[in-house]
């Protein structure tokens, strides 16, 4: 009898093992098909995941990846939220989460998302930038500029958040302040045809013309087309299309 036991409750930890591995394999096979691109059977295999442990919080994430990749946001949402209900101190289902939401214009929800990121990491460079996003969309430039600020304290060589923030000051009229900011991320990267062409726009807004046809100019060359818009919709100069370099 109790050889019989025994021989039973093996079986039955031999059949819990195999679950735990069909689990991981569903897992695994999905990850691989996701890195090669073949979405519908990623999520095929994310799903039989799910099916066998409800608690897998990696294949509800990766799931949700997968559905992003094939534009079903709702879906990418519903995941990410039940990944979140597993365990709720991940940034990055905050941060997915909370980008989905801003693709959706619903700009309100990723900030409530990516700030509670940031709680969980406030070293996210990427995900002050992405709230830095919605609330400038928000109109909320103060508050953009913010989180601007948190980005350059954790790293003051990152070009394109000096060109964001002189955006963001144009938009506040704070154009000096935006040509200052225009100068340092030119000084890190001299080829950013943006920087130029924004640097030329608040040039104009001061009412620095030669400057400003200089820039618009500058960032034409570099391959920016609103450089070569921004001469003719302000100074009605025709700057050739030949003279764009493409990038």
């Amino acid at each position: 009898m109790k050889n019989k036991l025994l021989i039973f409750y093996v079986c039955v930890l031999t059949l819990i093992s195999c679950t735990s591995k069909n689990d991981s394999t569903y897992l695994n096979r999905g990850r691989n098909y996701l890195q090669k691109g073949n979405f519908d059977l990623a999520i095929k295999n994310f799903t039989s995941a799910i099916e066998i442990n409800s608690k897998n919080f990696d294949a509800y994430y990766y799931r949700s990846i997968t559905y992003k990749k094939k534009s079903l946001n709702d879906l990418a949402i519903a995941d990410m939220t039940s990944a979140l209900k597993i365990n709720p101190k991940n940034y990055k289902t905050y941060y997915c989460r909370g980008f989905d939401y801003q693709e959706q214009s619903k700009f309100e929800l990723s900030i409530k998302d990516f700030t509670s990121a940031i709680e969980l990491n406030p070293k996210a460079i990427d995900v002050y930038n992405c709230r830095s996003f919605s609330y400038a969309m928000l109109k909320k430039y103060d508050l953009a500029i913010i989180d601007i600020n948190s980005i350059l304290r954790l790293d003051s060589m990152y070009p394109m958040i000096y060109h964001n923030r002189a955006s963001l000051y144009i938009e506040l009229g704070k154009n000096e302040l935006a040509i200052n900011d225009m100068n340092k991320a030119l000084k890190i990267d001299p080829k950013e045809s943006t920087s130029w062409t924004n640097r030329g726009l608040a040039y104009k807004n001061l009412g620095e013309k030669k400057f400003a046809i200089e820039d618009f100019k500058k960032g034409a060359e570099l391959g920016d087309e609103n450089g070569r818009i921004n001469l003719k919709k302000f100074y009605n100069i025709d700057y050739p299309v030949s003279k764009v370099s493409k990038k």
